[in-house]
């Protein structure tokens, strides 16, 4: 597979203002990863001139989940990521978690 319009990025954690602009209270919820773009499901043959997708991982948040654990750590990052790579190709997060990604 060759995907040439997307980028991976890491950040420390969200911004404030995302998780509210996302719906979330960042008091008690935040994100490990995120996925902004258009999913390859909703292109149309204009797409090709758009801005890269983006995928970001927050590393903080998962640190703080996962503590000290390399594997935990490890570990969280994949599923991240590959939960963030189904946004982009179009599956949504409940039908993630009917497929047991939550």
């Amino acid at each position: 597979m060759r995907e040439e319009n997307i980028v991976i990025t890491v950040e420390g954690r969200p911004s404030r203002t995302k998780l509210l602009n996302m719906g979330m209270n960042p008091e008690l919820e935040t994100l490990f990863g995120l996925y902004e773009g258009v999913p390859r499901t909703e292109r149309t043959s204009g797409y090709n001139f758009a801005v890269p997708d983006k995928i970001t991982i927050y590393q903080e948040p998962m640190e703080e989940e996962c503590g000290n654990s390399r594997e935990a750590i490890k570990e969280q990052v994949r599923r991240t990521v590959l939960h963030e790579i189904a946004h982009f190709f179009g599956i949504s997060d409940p039908e993630l978690e009917a497929m047991g990604w939550d």
